[in-house]
Order: C-alpha cells, then sequence, then structure tokens
C-alpha cells in the first residue's frame, strides 16, 4: 500500500509542478550564484552631447567646433547579464557649456547616463577616456562665397561653351569661424559631352580652401544646397570680309585687284543669326566712277547678338583696276530724252569731254561718234528755267567699253 501510494505521488501531475518549480529556483540561484559573475567591459566611441549649445547660438552666437571628434571609452564592471545591455548607442555622455561667454577651448568634466532599465547601483565606472572633454568654441560667423566651376566635357565641331553662368552668383554660408573663414570659393562641375545647344542643370557643389584642398559641408549653414548652372553654347563660323563691285566703265570684277585685310573674322553667337551669314559688305564700289587706287580703312560691322572672336574692329582694303586703258573723246551727240508734253528743251550744254575705258584695241577703235550723251528730263516735270541733269553715256559697238565717270549736261526748259 505504501508503495503504490508513492507511485502515485511521484507520478502525479501535481508532483511534476512541484518538482518544475523547484528545479527553475535552484537554477536561477545556480546561475545568480554561480554563472552571473561580475564581469567588465569596455565600451569605446561613445558620442559626446553638448548640453546648452542652443542657448549657447541664440544669445552669443558661439558653437562648438564640429572639426574635431568628440567621443569616451568607458570601463565598467557589473554582473554579467547587466553590463551586457550596455553599449555606446544607449549611454549618454553630457557634458554642461552653458556657461561658456566667450570663444576658446575649454576642459569640461562629463556625466554619465546610463540606460533607464540599468540600476546605476548596480554599474560602476573603473576608469574614464579621457577624463574630461577638452571643447573648442569658436564665433559663429556667416560669409558671402563666390561660386566658380567648370565644364568637363564635349562640344560638337562648330559650336564653342562659354564661360558656365551661376544663380545664384553666391552662397551664404555660416559656421565656425575657424572652418568657414577657410572657404575660398564654392565649386561647380558640370558633366555632359557632344553638346550643341545651351543647357541648363540644377547641381550641387563643394566648398575648397585656397589651395584647392576640399572642405567638408559638415556643420555649416547655407541658403542654398544647390545652384543653377547654365552653359551657354553659340554656333562657330568664319565669315569672310568683302567689298561689292558693281560692272561699270568696261571694267568688272576680274578686272579689280583686290585686297582686304583681314580677309576673314571668326564670329560666334546664335545659330540661327549666324547659320546665314557667309560674308560682311564692307562697301560698294561702282567701278563706272573707280579711277586710280582705293586704299581705305573700314570698322567692321558685326551684326547685332554676335560676338568677334578674332578681336580684329577694322579691315583695310585696297583696290585698284589693272589691265585696262583709258582715252578722252570730246562728243557732241547730246540728246534729251521724256520731256514733258508742252514744253521744249535745249541744250545749254554743246560738248562733252568723255573718258572711256577697256581693253587696248576695244578702246583705240571707239570714236566720238560712236558715244551718245542721253538727258533724261523726267525728274523735271513741269517746270521751267535752267537745270543742270545727270546724262547716261552709251557707246555703240563695242561692250568692252564703257565710260569713266559721272557728266551732267545744261539744259533749258520752258514753255
Amino acid at each position: 500500500m505504501l508503495r503504490e501510494r508513492i507511485n502515485r505521488i511521484f507520478t502525479s501531475k501535481t508532483f511534476y509542478v512541484v518538482f518544475s518549480i523547484i528545479a527553475a529556483i535552484l537554477l536561477w540561484f545556480y546561475v545568480s550564484s554561480v554563472e552571473n559573475k561580475d564581469d567588465d567591459v569596455t565600451i569605446s566611441n561613445i558620442p559626446v552631447t553638448f548640453i546648452g549649445q542652443e542657448d549657447l547660438f541664440t544669445t552669443r552666437s558661439l558653437v562648438v567646433n564640429d572639426n574635431r571628434e568628440y567621443t569616451v571609452t568607458l570601463r565598467l564592471m557589473g554582473k554579467r547579464n547587466t553590463v551586457s545591455k550596455l553599449s555606446k548607442s544607449n549611454i549618454a555622455i553630457n557634458v554642461d557649456i552653458s556657461d561658456i561667454k566667450t570663444s576658446g577651448t575649454y576642459n569640461r568634466l562629463f556625466s554619465v547616463v546610463l540606460p533607464s532599465d540599468i540600476n546605476t547601483a548596480d554599474v560602476y565606472i573603473l576608469s574614464r577616456t579621457p577624463e574630461y572633454i577638452t571643447v573648442e568654441i569658436d564665433k559663429y560667423i556667416t560669409r558671402s562665397i563666390a561660386i566658380e566651376g567648370v565644364f568637363d566635357g564635349s562640344v560638337r565641331d562648330g559650336y564653342m561653351a562659354e564661360p558656365l553662368v551661376f544663380e545664384p552668383e553666391f552662397i551664404t554660408v555660416g559656421g565656425s569661424e575657424d572652418i568657414v573663414s577657410l572657404i575660398d570659393h564654392a565649386w561647380v562641375v558640370m558633366e555632359r559631352d557632344d553638346i550643341a545647344e545651351t543647357i541648363t542643370q540644377s547641381l550641387g557643389y563643394v566648398f575648397v580652401d585656397e589651395n584647392g584642398d576640399e572642405i567638408p559641408l559638415e556643420g555649416l549653414d547655407v541658403d542654398s544646397p544647390k545652384v543653377t548652372v547654365t552653359l551657354p553654347i553659340v554656333m562657330v563660323k568664319d565669315v569672310e570680309l568683302t567689298v561689292r563691285l558693281v560692272p561699270g566703265g568696261g571694267a568688272t570684277e576680274k578686272d579689280v585687284e583686290l585686297n582686304i585685310s583681314p580677309a576673314i573674322i571668326t564670329l560666334s553667337g546664335d545659330a540661327a543669326v549666324l547659320e546665314g551669314l557667309n560674308e560682311i559688305v564692307l562697301d560698294i564700289y561702282d567701278l563706272s566712277v573707280l579711277t586710280g587706287r582705293i586704299s581705305k580703312t573700314y570698322n567692321i560691322p558685326i551684326p547685332n547678338g554676335l560676338t568677334n572672336l578674332s578681336g580684329e574692329t577694322e579691315a583695310m582694303v585696297n583696290a585698284s583696276i589693272t589691265g585696262l586703258y583709258t582715252k578722252k573723246l570730246t562728243v557732241s551727240n547730246i540728246k534729251l530724252a521724256n520731256v514733258s508734253s508742252g514744253y521744249k528743251a535745249t541744250a545749254v550744254t554743246q560738248v562733252i569731254e568723255i573718258t572711256i575705258r577697256g581693253p587696248w584695241d576695244a578702246v583705240d577703235s571707239v570714236k566720238p561718234s560712236d558715244i551718245t550723251v542721253t538727258a533724261d528730263l523726267s525728274d523735271l516735270g513741269q517746270t521751267t528755267g535752267r537745270y543742270s541733269v545727270a546724262a547716261d553715256i552709251s557707246i555703240s559697238g563695242n561692250k568692252n567699253v564703257g565710260a569713266v565717270g559721272t557728266y551732267n549736261v545744261v539744259v533749258t526748259l520752258g514753255t
């Protein structure tokens, strides 16, 4: 009976529950007393939090110099299951700087704040490295920084990239005086290839010192994180300088020795303007009145919107007729044309000395009777009196000879 009663006790559910509780308690006592021994850990690179920074900035324009790293290493001791919960992310290192009045370097003690679920009495700080925080306090300043940049790419043949244009032209930057004062300019790089038209992009920038070394943006306040960069692309073209020659006086273009210096200039500008421009005419020479040699300087007229890349502002023109001969003839064959109805016209001029020009054989064969002087009176209308009227000279039977100069006939017009 006793054995059966004992067997029922050991095999009952109640026994197993009680046994489990007792075993758990014994295991806890074992782990707590044997396995959960005191342990020490070293936690490095715990970031420092400065208390009072905002007040320091708003009331005194002072800031912590961010150009260095503020961290602490702690060696801690406590029960293993306690210290194992600690890390650099849940330990706070606080330094109060709210009482600082001027810029400079200060040595400050710091406080260690453990997580709220850790009993501070269970953790001992064995060592602190460093013992105190050396903090640099700088004056907060703002500066206007010029933007510079470069185009790193390629432009299609026949086009040219002009200097980059920035909007805004300056960046306002604020921060520690020691850092901001090092900034020489903001630097922008635009990268594109095979460009044939103006492009605009929004680009980031970096600050650099006078040696071109980059200054990190961290810890600096800027009024614009990006700038609008425009790369103007213009067409480039060589354009000829010319003088237009009007045949006359027995001379054509082939009879003129013409030299223009410079003969070509290089222009840049909008393709819509430049594509249709093949020459720039400096002057028009009527060969019927051209005698001797012309040597004249002209200002080069550049069309609006174009830029003269060559730089020359003046061109020298030398022109002369070569290979032709002249002869003077006295002509009496004077005619009056287009006399108004009811009016009578009389030529006061009876003879005119005419100079003709052309190849020698052709000039030599012309006789005074081959030349006709015609005065056109149509512009006089119904007027009376004496007038000097421009006359046209025609030479019959010889197309290679022409009259040189201008001629007038004096006429009397009456009713």
